[in-house]
């Protein structure tokens, strides 16, 4: 499932390592400012827009490659090249822009090896071999993102700082030999990372992108002290943020199972509307809420609403508190990467 994310790993510490270095900062301003709970707010609310990578990455062929360190790259590529790899592309990634990819393929191993090289971080290298089913291994010479959890089905090996010949002994060493490794070849990197990445994220946004204990270990491997709230301010940042990366991905895996008409879907996904049970009751109120529609302005907490046990409960009985003109169309129940269900919002009925 899990492939060359690396890159995943080190966005993501950085961006951790970011959110307590702002916490801290305004902490002493809260202890001088009166005004600092409106300012941590705004910090907030603008490290929210930025905590978690993309829910899914595009990778672009390049013909001719801005490098930051092209020795390097190429000193790591040539030892591969005398071990059986051969070139197989360079791309660039939307998610880090600045970073260049060269791919490399071994079709007796059946194993790619990507050299990436980006400015801030530098260059290293990843190691891969994707097995018949569906687990894979990776050995890695970058050892950013040690404190994030993987799946366990798909392990990875940190050797930082590792030179080309270092991680060719070690993987001779660790590779599953008794595994049924998937083919590789030149046209299908492109799509097997896309999918990967894509998986590897998926299976955050079921689990929760960040856990207690990683925030903390991010923050102790950066050298700060992470108290209590210092973990639920930071995941305060990113809960709003890992909604929206859900409402991506929910949007995509209906789009996938639709059969509504490229035209059709077109008309229809801005009154798409996905509801699952990571929003909370104000949440689920707003997602009903419409200035344009008065019948919508009364929804609200009363004696007459029943007892629910989840946000999907609560939306589907105020949603049938609508006039049948005015309700909202359940379309589907979608299972990854969360339950959720999807409702269609009615077309806008015209004043005379």
């Amino acid at each position: 499932m899990q492939l060359f994310l690396t890159i995943v790993a080190a966005v993501f510490v950085s961006i951790l390592l970011l959110v307590f270095g702002l916490f801290i900062a305004l902490k002493l301003i809260q202890w001088r400012v009166k005004k600092a709970f409106s300012k941590l707010g705004e910090a907030m609310e603008s490290l929210a827009g930025a905590a978690i990578p993309p829910a899914r990455v595009h990778l672009t062929r390049l013909g001719n490659p801005d490098w930051n360190d092209k020795h390097k790259v190429d000193a790591f590529a040539e030892v591969f090249r005398s071990a059986g790899y051969e070139d197989i592309g360079t791309y660039e990634m939307d998610v880090m822009p600045d970073a260049v990819l060269l791919a490399m393929m071994n079709s007796a191993d059946a194993s790619y090896a990507t050299i990436y090289d980006a400015p801030k971080i530098g260059v290293w290298v990843d190691l891969i071999v994707r097995n018949a089913d569906g687990t894979s291994f990776t050995l890695t010479s970058n050892d950013k993102g040690a404190a994030l959890e993987r799946p366990p089905e798909h392990p990875m090996i940190r050797l930082g700082g590792a030179s080309a010949d270092q991680l060719l002994r070690r993987w001779t060493q660790e590779r599953e030999a008794a595994k049924v490794a998937d083919p590789v070849a030149e046209h299908l990197f492109k799509g097997v990372f896309e999918k990967a990445y894509a998986q590897y994220m998926d299976w955050r946004l079921k689990r929760g992108f960040a856990t207690p204990d990683e925030i903390r270990a991010v923050g102790r491997a950066g050298g700060n002290d992470v108290s209590a709230q210092t973990i639920t301010l930071t995941a305060m940042a990113i809960a709003s943020q890992e909604r929206e990366r859900l409402d991506e991905v929910l949007r995509e895996k209906f789009l996938e199972m639709t059969p509504l008409s490229a035209v059709e879907w077109e008309r229809a996904r801005d009154r798409l509307i996905f509801v699952h049970d990571r929003l909370d009751s104000e949440e689920v109120r707003n997602l009903l809420a419409s200035e344009e529609d008065p019948d919508l302005e009364e929804i609200g907490g009363g004696a007459s609403e029943q007892p629910v046990s989840s946000p999907r409960e609560l939306f589907a009985q105020l949603n049938d508190r609508f006039h049948p003109e005015r309700r909202l169309k359940k379309l589907a129940i979608l299972d990854e990467p969360i339950p959720a269900d999807v409702y269609e919002r009615p077309v806008a009925i015209k004043q005379d």
